[in-house]
């Protein structure tokens, strides 16, 4: 296993302002092996990434509509937890190129078509400056 020390660089609103009913946040994640913190070379071992959260409005809608109070700090929370969960997971596959995008639009509909925030909106720990850990599996052997 290898581990990686990742900092959320930035979160920040992206959303076009004129017209459109959908939600835009980017992301920049850095990413260092922890092998490599404070040494003299560093810099070079340092990785950016950059993810594109979006989703429209009307998710916000739907689970308010459901009872679900979400407040737009709340909602930003959800969105940035998404794009952390989908960092990690695509991050532990080896499948993330340096710029990818989220779509949450039809994410969080259940088996009857019904929109449900999943997470418990006090215990979201993401925000701008947030570090974390991954971890990744080397592979070993021939394809």
């Amino acid at each position: 296993m290898r581990q990686y020390k990742c900092l959320i660089k930035e979160f920040r609103d992206v959303t076009p302002k004129m017209g459109e009913d959908i939600f835009k946040f980017r992301m920049i994640i850095e990413t260092l092996p922890v092998e490599k913190i404070n040494r003299q070379d560093e810099k070079k071992y340092r990785i950016t990434y950059e993810v594109i959260i979006s989703c429209h409005e009307i998710i916000k809608v739907c689970w308010q509509a459901r009872g679900q109070i979400i407040s737009d700090n709340d909602f930003v929370k959800v969105l940035c937890i998404e794009g952390l969960e989908y960092f990690k997971k695509e991050f532990e596959k080896g499948n993330l190129s340096e710029s990818s995008t989220v779509n949450l639009n039809k994410k969080y509909e259940n088996q009857n078509g019904v929109l449900d925030c999943p997470y418990d909106l006090n215990k979201i720990q993401c925000y701008q400056n947030f570090t974390f850990q991954v971890e990744v599996d080397r592979k070993i052997g021939f394809r």
